[in-house]
């Protein structure tokens, strides 16, 4: 999800012991993926279908398609982990790496040194200082914005405050086009993905045309350090019933959608797409990482979600979300118009899932 990797890593370490002091304090770092600010309204509730576009029309999009003005393309928020897996999936989609620049604080740093291996241009520049973000995006056609605040165990009140600064430079300066890492799973009083909801309106009354990803659970949260360990023993410790369809999408596939949205700003411009490549209930995802790891039976574990209550609200209504409700992407929509999303399988074949020698926090590229 573009819920945030802190809330879902809490909830797979509570999930994975049988004791509740073995689950660490709120306090711990989020990562996603992905979400918008502001208090729970149930009018925030999304209806069920989630295409929303001037168009009424699904046309599919090809990778070769490139109705875009040529000119620069900005990065925000990717020199994280998840952040860097999407520069594989705008490549993937046909932008070239020498249109690109990202955004960094520490153009020093191995970050940005990382990005320049692949041809990617470093900018220095940051969201909190104004001026810095001025002089950034002079001259730039459009912006990719995967996040705008470290991950955290609640959505920090800053990312909201440098969105409206991000837009305000962005919007003086010209810029064509935004295209928004932000979250499904709106209305259910998730912080982080409030939050998002907040940050697609703030690019939205910028008049800059924003076209709003909302992923899914991401792939990559099962090759963290607080999951994968134990699937490969045989264990799935996941807070929903056995049988419940959960939508995923792999984060290099939010960058595949963010490259086709970014070449044909026309389509895609003001549009906003629930994402994600497939569906599996947590019974299908043991089937599923028992195959990539060799045929080692794996069990789904189900711990009560009413635990994570007295941890972490955010984490509670996470679990209840996914348990009680769930994603409402149109996958084989998204299939069409970005060709080559991944499927589960797919995903745990490319990344080598059963090769426990490969480590999430080593470097994940695939």
């Amino acid at each position: 999800m573009a819920t945030t990797s802190a809330t879902f890593r809490m909830a797979l370490e509570c999930s994975s012991s049988t004791r509740v002091i073995s689950c660490r304090d709120t306090s711990v770092q989020f990562i996603s993926a992905a979400a918008t600010a502001s208090s729970f309204s149930p009018k925030l509730r999304p209806k069920r279908i989630m295409m929303i576009s001037s168009s009424s029309s699904s046309s599919s999009s090809s990778h070769n398609t490139n109705n875009a003005p040529p000119g620069p393309i900005l990065l925000v928020g990717v020199t994280g982990g998840t952040g860097r897996s999407v520069l594989g999936g705008l490549l993937a989609a046909g932008i070239h790496n020498s249109s690109l620049k990202v955004l960094t604080r520490n153009p020093q740093g191995s970050a940005a040194k990382w990005f320049e291996a692949q041809g990617v241009g470093v900018i220095a520049g940051d969201l909190d200082d104004a001026d810095s973000l001025n002089n950034v995006v002079q001259g730039v056609r459009a912006i990719y914005c995967h996040a705008t605040s470290k991950d955290g165990a609640k959505a920090d009140p800053e990312g909201e405050i440098r969105a409206e600064r991000l837009a305000k430079a962005a919007a003086s300066a010209g810029v064509e086009h935004i295209v928004y890492n932000s979250s499904g799973s709106a209305g259910f009083g998730i912080s982080q993905v409030e939050q998002k909801v907040m940050i697609e309106s703030i690019f939205k009354d910028s008049g800059i045309p924003t076209t709003n990803l909302r992923a899914t659970l991401f792939m990559e949260e099962f090759w963290k350090v607080y999951t994968r360990p134990q699937i490969l023993k045989g264990t799935f410790p996941f807070s929903m019933p056995s049988h419940k369809p959960l939508q995923l999408v792999a984060v290099k596939d939010v960058g595949l959608a963010a490259g086709v949205s970014l070449k044909n700003p026309k389509e895609y411009g003001g549009f906003s797409l629930e994402l994600a490549g497939d569906e599996l209930t947590p019974l299908q995802m043991c089937e599923a990482f028992s195959q990539a790891q060799g045929g080692l039976k794996v069990n789904h574990s189900r711990p009560p979600k009413f635990l994570f209550w007295f941890f972490n609200r955010d984490l509670y209504r996470i679990a209840t979300f996914l348990s009680d409700h769930g994603y409402t992407a149109d996958i084989a929509n998204c299939r069409e118009r970005f060709p080559g999303i991944l499927k589960f399988d797919q995903f745990l074949q490319l990344t080598k899932w059963g090769d426990a020698s490969r480590m999430y926090a080593d470097g994940f590229q695939y």
